[in-house]
């Protein structure tokens, strides 16, 4: 079984995927900034509510800071953002044994044993 699509909603789930990092915004993309956890295609809707997003262009981040210097903080803006690049994923370092179904890894990441 696999994930065809992982969908993560949210500004604190965002957050969350991209370590809660003041990334360059213009210069690291959303692939990136996920530093290696990239299970299946994700895609990642949120209203901005804080100063941390990743993957814009310079000019709409020039455009946006000139037309309200509150824009990353009022919640009047959005992003979607997606990537299909997948990773392989790692498991623990210990040992499944005799386990079929669902193992958490992650909060954001679940692994199917077969």
């Amino acid at each position: 079984m696999y994930v065809l699509l992982q969908i993560v909603e949210g500004d604190l789930n965002y957050r969350k995927l991209v370590g809660d990092r003041q990334w360059p915004r213009q210069a690291t993309s959303f692939c990136e900034s996920l530093l290696q956890f990239n299970p299946a295609p994700l895609l990642s809707l949120r209203t901005l509510k804080c100063d941390v997003c990743v993957g814009l262009s310079a000019a709409t981040v020039a455009k946006l800071d000139k037309e309200n210097k509150d824009w990353m903080t009022n919640g009047q803006y959005a992003v979607i953002q997606y990537t299909q690049t997948v990773l392989p994923l790692e498991l623990p370092d210990h040992t499944v044994t005799g386990v079929k179904g669902s193992v958490v890894i992650n909060p954001l990441a679940t692994a199917v044993i077969d």
